[in-house]
């Protein structure tokens, strides 16, 4: 996976505070994300997803051409999904340096 500038610096800084050096500002960026969902019942379990890696989420949106939007504005490094057609997409999230994360369905409990 190609990591983003950002993506290595913070993993830089994450390193660096591990040992007990911390940027001069204090503080580690978080990566900005944006979630994209055609229905709402997934958003939760995405929020979740992008919290748990420390993901700042700054949109939720439901068209891909927003997402995209984000994406080349470098308002958002990466893509929080649960769209089945990410591959038709993959090529110009490659030319941006954009990741994705797709996120399934977690299946109901057998009752």
């Amino acid at each position: 996976m190609t990591r983003t500038g950002q993506q290595k610096s913070r993993r830089a800084h994450l390193a660096d505070a591990s040992i007990g050096v911390y940027p001069s500002s204090g503080r580690i960026d978080r990566i900005p994300v944006v979630i994209h969902s055609a229905g709402h019942h997934m958003l939760p379990e995405m929020r979740a997803r992008a919290d748990a890696r420390d993901w700042q989420v700054v949109a939720e949106v439901t068209t891909w051409g927003k997402v995209r939007e984000l994406i080349e504005s470098a308002q958002a490094q990466g893509v929080v999904t649960d769209a089945t057609d990410v591959g038709v997409h993959a090529e110009w999230l490659a030319r941006a340096a954009a990741f994705l994360l797709r996120v399934d369905a977690i299946p109901d409990a057998p009752s």
